[in-house]
């Protein structure tokens, strides 16, 4: 009577050794990822005094454009096992393609009217004759890479249950005329992307089964595009990334 019980146990030990080796043994889940990472920033400048006529002022706006997109496979082998709670699980070994980068601006700068009207000038003033109102001066500029190049860079990290996208555009802006406030310039010179946490994405992927895929999308928008009014200089942003996911095993 005692031996059956005793051989049956050996027997679920070993079956419970072998199952737990083979676990171990167990090739992580593998996918193939899409990522998508779109930004725009606008800017907008209202100097003081702005729009008197007879008060000196620089009003202007800026919009800073790119969107970049990556196609790799990953594994998220450490996440299973558990060994470790945040990692790089994709660093794309393809090219990362700049489908469009650029920036446009346009600056208006009014010297205040020399007029009767805003000055005490005239024919017997001691300022002088009125010398009337000077066109204002406007500049505008248009400038970005070539369409869909390779370049930027982009990584995804698991936290957690969540994953996050970071990276960024690698083409140089500094080429592109730039409108200055004497020696600082008025707006941003180069794209930048602020990086974005998609909940619940490393839960989402690990319920999928082969040949099953997903797909995830956030956006973030800072300030208020459509009420930029007032004196002073003030951005607002709408950042996107969109990821496509499918398990290959």
């Amino acid at each position: 009577m005692t031996r059956t019980p005793l051989a049956a146990l050996a027997a679920l030990a070993l079956l419970l050794t072998f199952g737990a080796a083979s676990a171990v043994a167990a090739p992580p889940p593998k996918f193939s990822v899409s990522l998508y990472v779109s930004s725009v920033e606008e800017s907008n400048l209202e100097e003081g005094g702005y729009p008197d006529r007879c008060k000196s002022w620089t009003q202007g706006r800026s919009t800073l454009v790119y969107d970049i997109e990556a196609d790799a496979p990953f594994t998220l082998g450490l996440v299973v096992s558990g060994l470790d709670d945040s990692v790089f699980a994709l660093i794309p070994r393809g090219p990362v393609w700049m489908n469009d980068t650029r920036r446009f601006w346009k600056t208006r700068t009014h010297v205040g009217d020399n007029t009767s009207e805003c000055s005490p000038c005239g024919p017997l003033s001691e300022y002088g004759l009125c010398t009337g109102a000077l066109p204002d001066r406007v500049e505008s500029d248009q400038c970005g890479g070539d369409r869909k190049t390779r370049g930027g860079a982009l990584a995804l990290t698991v936290s957690g249950s969540s994953m996050i996208v970071s990276g960024g555009p690698m083409a140089d802006l500094s080429r592109c005329k730039a409108p200055r406030n004497g020696v600082v310039p008025m707006f941003s010179a180069q794209p930048k992307f602020t990086p974005m946490r998609i909940p619940g994405a490393t839960k989402r992927l690990l319920r999928l089964k082969p040949g099953q895929q997903t797909r995830f999308q956030q956006k973030r928008r800072r300030g208020a595009c459509d009420r930029l009014r007032g004196p002073g200089l003030r951005t607002c942003s709408e950042q996107v990334v969109i990821m496509r996911a499918k398990r290959l095993r």
